[in-house]
This record gives structure tokens, C-alpha cells and sequence, in this order.
């Protein structure tokens, strides 16, 4: 359990299950397989998880000992942020410990982001959803938005929301059917050094009318490390996306 995070969008992270295999573009520059790797030395639970480049070798592990408990007020957690919780060999008992811990604590709100949204509709399918669980997919292009907001909105979350980072290319959210359903739109470039990939300003000031034309909370993280700004619209408009820090509007219990 992590209250330091650098997770601007969340409060703390609580990381039950650890370690991952890239899927998709957006796995290239992967922030927690560095992590993972920086400090396996230390923590021993990251031991083996990574190459020696510093990449995920595909092995995950369980790590109930994070189930502690918890502050009495309550909460935003980002749960599994060292992996992805629906990752193809973690278990269904794992999960299902997770949520007894989620139930366990109704006074917190439990942030849920997978790039692996088939495996996180089965399990939903068979089990209760939480009202205190967000939902959300990461969407790094036109693709995988595609791909992974309609089987997100198969779901009837509290809060269904994309993270589209790292921002990879223009995306037009309003050709993925109901898609206006979202309730969160979290955007931002990549921070990886030199690595970095490209992210343009216009593709950023899309993606901000579409959430303010379907009222969808907008939250820009971060420009990335190669932002390329050639709008103007970041200067005359309503959006100024360094401090447009929205969250989402929480549905009311049972509706």
C-alpha cells in the first residue's frame, strides 16, 4: 500500500498483485516494469519479474499482504497499478479476494484499469460489481479504443472511464457507439526520457471537446516528455489542460 503515489488521479495505490506481459503499443514504455526493476533489490516481492533491460518477463505474483487495514475516512485507490489485474493467469480466487477486501471497506473507492477488458467482463458477469469500484480500459489509439471502451460499457460501473496514456495518436471517441456514456476521460503524454513518443496538441484538444460536448470529466495528467503543440486552442479557449483536473460526477446508490 503506496499513500505517496505520483498517480495524480488517485490518492493511494494498493498493488495485490504484481508483475505483467506487454499487449498492445502502449506497453512499450511501461512506467511499472521500471519501477518493478529499480527497486526488485529492495523489495522483494518485484524479484523476478523483470528482464535485466528492465522489462516485465510475463510472471505475476500475489501479494495478499497488502489486505491491511485501512484509514476510517474514506478513499480513492488505485488497485493493481504494478499489473493488470485481469491479466490471463491471474486466478479467480485472487480476484475473489480482492473484492472481499473491496467489500470489506465500503467507505473507499477502488479504481480498477485493465487493458484486458474481455477477462474483467467475464469475471463481472459471474459476480457482483461493487458500487464502490470505478472501471475504466487504457486506449492509446484509435484501436485499441476501439477494441476495449465498448466491452468497458458491456458493464454498469459507477464510474466507467479511459485512460488514454500515453497519448499515441488522434482518437475520435464519437465513432465507438455509446461512448458518450463514459464518465471520465483521463489524458496524457508519455514521460519516458528520450523514449518518448510524440504527442500532438490537437489530438488533445479533440478529445476535450468530445468529453465537454457529452459532459464527461476531463483530467489532463501531463504533457509527456515530446509534447508537440501546434493549437492555439490551448491558449483561447476554456481548456487550459495543465490544470483541467475533472473528476467524475459519482452516480447516486442504486440508480
Amino acid at each position: 500500500m503506496a499513500d505517496n503515489t505520483k498517480i495524480t488521479w488517485t490518492d493511494g495505490t494498493i498493488n495485490p498483485i504484481v508483475g505483467c506481459k506487454p499487449v498492445s503499443p502502449g506497453c512499450a514504455n511501461c512506467y511499472a516494469a521500471e519501477m518493478a526493476h529499480r527497486f526488485k533489490s529492495k523489495v522483494p516481492v518485484y524479484q523476478g519479474l523483470t528482464t535485466e533491460q528492465g522489462k516485465w518477463t510475463g510472471k505475476i505474483r500475489f501479494n495478499p499482504k497488502v489486505f491491511k487495514k485501512l484509514p476510517k475516512k474514506g478513499r480513492l485507490w488505485f488497485l493493481c497499478s504494478m499489473s493488470d489485474m485481469f491479466h490471463e493467469d491471474v486466478l479467480d480466487e485472487w480476484l475473489n479476494d480482492i473484492m472481499d477486501f473491496v467489500e470489506m471497506n465500503p467507505q473507499h473507492t477502488f479504481q480498477i484499469l485493465t487493458k484486458r477488458p474481455e477477462r474483467m467482463v467475464e469475471y463481472f458477469s459471474q459476480h457482483d460489481l461493487p458500487f464502490n469500484v470505478w472501471l475504466g480500459v487504457t486506449a492509446e489509439n484509435q484501436e485499441m479504443a476501439e477494441e476495449r471502451i465498448p466491452q468497458l460499457l458491456r458493464l454498469d460501473p459507477t464510474v466507467a472511464f479511459v485512460s488514454i496514456e500515453p497519448l499515441l495518436e488522434a482518437i475520435d471517441l464519437s465513432v465507438i457507439p455509446n461512448s458518450n456514456q463514459l464518465d471520465w476521460v483521463i489524458v496524457g503524454g508519455e514521460k519516458a526520457g528520450r523514449r518518448s513518443r510524440q504527442m500532438s496538441s490537437k489530438w488533445v484538444d479533440s478529445l476535450a471537446n468530445f468529453c465537454g460536448n457529452n459532459d464527461i470529466a476531463f483530467y489532463f495528467k501531463q504533457w509527456g516528455t515530446n509534447p508537440l503543440i501546434i493549437s492555439e486552442q490551448f491558449f483561447q479557449t476554456d481548456y487550459s489542460f495543465s490544470y483541467c483536473t475533472d473528476f467524475p460526477k459519482v452516480k447516486a446508490h442504486g440508480k
